[in-house]
């Protein structure tokens, strides 16, 4: 496959431009003769020509160079119609900042005609359009005309697209074992790493979690947040429906986004429940307690499309489907749909729950969906049919609290056996070799640690489930439990971690997240204590108690692996790992 040398020179000019270094953009345009006519959406540009929005328009075409005859014909109807509405000062301020100067010398005799002609507009005290166009076209029809010639001359831009070209290949290297696993700081110019250490996850006992970024909301709270693939953005939704885009390197609003530096928002008129961005971070999803859901362009800040639940019962999650132009959505009467975001109507319905869903994920290559909800249930179903195929309970051991000990206890079977397989003549349970994804051996500090099948168990609502992809059929689960679970898709279980604070009689873990190379998982327990789980050694940590009140969301940053909390305490919080 060989690449194009103008399509490489165009992301270069997008990548100048979205970094503001206009003055290196024009002069790579002019030395290479090639125009950067991309725009970050084309339909939102089409549709506010046809709209006569023209403040838009004029914003999403900064920068792209259209043919001469278009570019006169869209700024003479952009005159006009202010014209018209008597907008003299503006009028007149386009037609010298666009028509004339240096602009000027580059149209032909034709269009130098019309100039002139269009000067003798502005001493007229009402212009009559169809005296002064003579082509027999009302405004709708010359509107569309342009909108379809702009169509012809632009195309949609995918942001950041040189730093996800870089991403991928180094990740595609990585998978195919000609990068080894990421140990120190990577310099992409040389290809080979440097001497001076990264904070990474290799081996996170070596480093203390610290504060970065504290975000405070003022007389609102941040109900979720979610993280674009690409790292760049991180989206916050509110108790108050606003939804907000911020810099995870600074902690602040990201005022590159041009609608939020001209606090122009996006809202919803309750509050926001669920988030997601797209594979290429173009656009993302908002969902609210009342059954909302909005489609919205990410460089524009621009809704291009609402949907609305008929049952108007709250959304817990969302996420995109595999072709991008589908959304899955579960909701608290137990459903979990999918709809089309094209015509915004529902195209299937999948397993549903006896009680609310708190979680649901796709396996890697999307052919099934996993969810699990407030009935205990891990349900899986078949992504194309929507048939059902797996149905399991998780139950949680006994728990006892011990005076003498000021613990919480396990209580073992009445023969002392701790064996899953009930099977007598082996000690010892099955688990998983995580360096060659085949059955292992629990060593004996974790089987001792491990209850028969033959107690009786409390079930508890299930907060997450999480496939993990490095290791096949396997899923991280989370439920309302001193307990986080490693379970195949059979529902048997594969490995338990347990939480260090057993000394206590309270100890649930509440949320987790896992890292973007899987293999390390952070978690929450109902105290806001932070806990960090090596799925390669088997291990949990505890470390730093991270919010004074409820945390409400638990997203890791894709690129750094930074981790982000929001919480009812108004905060939003940035942290990073730091040598101790």
């Amino acid at each position: 496959m060989n690449v194009e040398k103008n399509d490489l020179i165009q992301i270069v000019l997008q990548f100048l431009q979205e970094n503001e270094l206009y003055e290196t953009k024009q002069i790579l345009q002019k030395e290479c003769k090639i125009s950067l006519n991309i725009v970050p959406s084309q339909e939102t540009l089409l549709l506010g020509i046809e709209e006569g929005k023209w403040g838009e328009v004029l914003t999403l075409l900064e920068g792209v160079t259209l043919p001469l005859k278009l570019y006169f014909d869209l700024h003479e109807e952009i005159i006009v119609e202010l014209l018209i509405l008597q907008e003299k000062e503006i009028a007149t301020e386009l037609f010298k900042t666009k028509l004339l100067g240096d602009k000027k010398t580059q149209f032909n005799e034709k269009i130098q005609r019309r100039i002139k002609r269009m000067k003798k507009m502005f001493t007229k005290e009402q212009l009559k359009p169809e005296k002064y166009f003579t082509d027999g076209l009302d405004p709708q029809q010359r509107r569309k005309n342009l909108s379809y010639h702009v169509r012809r001359a632009t195309q949609d831009a995918k942001p950041s697209r040189l730093l996800t070209l870089i991403q991928q290949g180094i990740r595609s290297q990585k998978q195919a074992g000609e990068i080894e696993k990421l140990k120190g700081k990577y310099d992409l110019y040389s290809g080979s790493f440097g001497s001076e250490e990264l904070v990474t996850h290799s081996d996170l006992s070596n480093f203390e979690v610290a504060i970065r970024h504290t975000i405070k909301f003022n007389e609102d709270i941040p109900t979720c947040i979610s993280f674009s693939a690409c790292g760049k953005y991180l989206l916050s939704g509110s108790m108050n429906g606003y939804l907000e885009v911020w810099n995870p390197s600074t902690g602040k609003l990201d005022l590159s986004l041009k609608y939020q530096k001209n606090n122009v928002l996006m809202t919803h008129q309750a509050r926001v429940s669920a988030l997601c961005f797209n594979d290429d971070s173009s656009f993302f999803v908002s969902c609210t307690d009342t059954g909302e859901i909005k489609f919205w362009h990410l460089l524009t800040g621009k809704c291009l499309k609402m949907i609305q639940l008929a049952s108007e019962k709250a959304i817990s999650n969302v996420c995109f489907t595999k072709d991008q132009k589908k959304i899955v959505v579960s909701t608290n009467e137990g459903k979990l749909l999918c709809y089309g975001l094209t015509s915004g109507t529902k195209i299937k319905e999948f397993h549903s729950h006896d009680s609310f869903i708190n979680s649901f994920c796709f396996t890697y290559n999307y052919k099934t969906i996993i969810s699990c909800g407030a009935d205990s249930r891990i349900k899986l179903s078949k992504t194309k049919s929507a048939r059902e195929k797996g149905n399991f309970r998780i139950p949680q051991e006994k728990l006892k609290y011990n005076e003498r000990t000021k613990s919480m206890e396990i209580i073992p079977d009445n023969d002392g056996k701790f064996d899953n397989n009930n099977n007598d003549d082996d000690e010892e349970e099955d688990g998983i070799d995580y360096n060659n994804n085949e059955r292992g051996k629990h060593n004996k500090e974790q089987k001792g640690l491990l209850v028969s099948k033959n107690l009786d168990f409390q079930e508890n609502t299930i907060n997450n489930v999480i496939h993990l992809i490095n290791y096949k059929k396997t899923i991280l689960v989370c439920n309302r439990s001193p307990v986080i679970y490693l379970m195949s898709f059979d529902g048997e279980i594969l490995f338990k971690f347990y939480s260090p604070r057993m000394n206590l009689k309270s100890c649930n873990f509440l949320m987790c997240a896992i890292s973007s190379d899987q293999e390390h998982i952070y978690a929450i327990d109902e105290h806001n204590y932070l806990f960090y789980i090596n799925l390669n050694k088997k291990t949990i940590e505890q470390k730093i108690k991270l919010h004074k009140k409820e945390i409400l969301d638990l997203q890791i940053n894709p690129i750094n692996n930074n981790i982000v909390t929001c919480s009812e305490d108004s905060f939003i919080k940035i942290w990073k790992m730091s040598d101790k």
